[in-house]
């Protein structure tokens, strides 16, 4: 189907008109797309409908808690090993109490660097969580640029990674 735009021609595939409404239809489900066709509400939902046919789970809100209760049951989050997971877990649950109520759109690069300042011996960790975080909401079209990217590690020796029995008591 194809719309009129503010002078361009939006083809979207999947999208039908029905009566007043349009919806997204695909894999024999479909989806209410609210607002004219070409608005940022319609586009919004448009965006979701794609990501939640192919497998992605919607955040419902875009709170920086929120978008992390969605990675932590998305496929990117569960793949790797359990140590991993859990890893990311405890740097989740410090940056959520700092972080979580905040909408994810309103989250910046200083803000960030901020906090990898007031953590320092895990702050190279925090920001590859916040790396790993930002670019799955990137990817499930939450937020169009992950600030955690380009903002560089802490210089530092090299060491093993902390176990994670320790890593909860320097957290407590």
């Amino acid at each position: 189907t194809s719309w009129r735009c503010v002078s361009v021609n939006i083809s979207m595939k999947y999208v039908d008109k029905v009566g007043a409404y349009c919806y997204y239809r695909r894999g024999g489900k479909r989806w209410r797309l609210k607002g004219e066709p070409g608005s940022a509400q319609f586009l919004k939902d448009y965006a979701r409908a794609e990501n939640e046919s192919r497998g992605a789970v919607y955040c419902g809100d875009d709170t920086f808690s929120a978008v992390i209760d969605a990675y932590q049951e998305s496929p990117e989050f569960l793949a790797p090993a359990q140590s991993t997971r859990d890893n990311y877990t405890i740097y989740l649950n410090k940056i959520r109490p700092v972080f979580g109520p905040s909408p994810i759109h309103d989250i910046t690069r200083r803000h960030i660097r901020d906090f990898r300042r007031a953590v320092p011996k895990a702050g190279n960790q925090v920001v590859r969580v916040f790396k790993a975080v930002m670019a799955w909401a990137v990817d499930m079209d939450i937020i169009e640029v992950n600030q955690a990217l380009g903002i560089k590690m802490v210089k530092g020796g090299e060491h093993k990674p902390w176990p994670n029995a320790l890593l909860e008591r320097f957290f407590r």
